[in-house]
């Protein structure tokens, strides 16, 4: 047998460990971050942008650590749940590739996913530091307003 063929046949367990790693980094950050955050009751990110735990409107800049936290936020729950996709896919190409056919690389498959979850946490940052500005939702991220609250439960039981 190759060291090529081996390899090759290790890709499943490469793969894995990748995306077990990389999940396991965003729950490790998101976890730190949760812990500074009941210290000084503001996220690091925000800290730069403000001197009191959201009491201040965020500012235009406060949208890079918004974005930064929804996005590794959407890594660490969205990787485990697309990993066997990921996994399978990985196969398939192992399979086109011995066959010498053409091939898309896993990391491209992946990063399809990234952009996806990436555009979502723009949007989510966004609509978050709008509802914020407008003082709709509280320092504590609760609604302020009956109307409001009422609309995001009744589009959660939509959901």
């Amino acid at each position: 047998m190759s060291a090529l063929a081996s390899v090759l046949r290790r890709d499943r367990l490469l793969v894995g460990c990748a995306l077990a790693i990389g999940a396991g980094v965003a729950w490790y950050h998101l976890f730190s971050e949760a812990q500074r955050m009941m210290v000084s009751g503001i996220c690091e990110g925000m800290a730069m942008n403000m001197s009191a735990p959201d009491l201040a409107s965020w500012s235009l800049l406060s949208l890079v650590p918004l974005f930064v936290m929804w996005a590794v936020m959407m890594v660490a729950m969205m990787l485990p749940s697309a990993a066997p996709m990921i996994l399978t896919f990985a196969a398939v190409t192992r399979n086109r590739r011995q066959r010498e056919r053409p091939y898309v690389p896993v990391a491209v498959f992946v990063a399809g996913y990234l952009v996806v979850w990436c555009l979502f946490s723009a949007i989510a940052a966004s609509a978050q530091w709008a509802l914020h500005r407008g003082a709709v939702l509280s320092p504590s991220m609760a609604s302020t307003s009956g109307l409001f609250g009422a609309f995001a439960l009744m589009a959660a039981g939509v959901f």
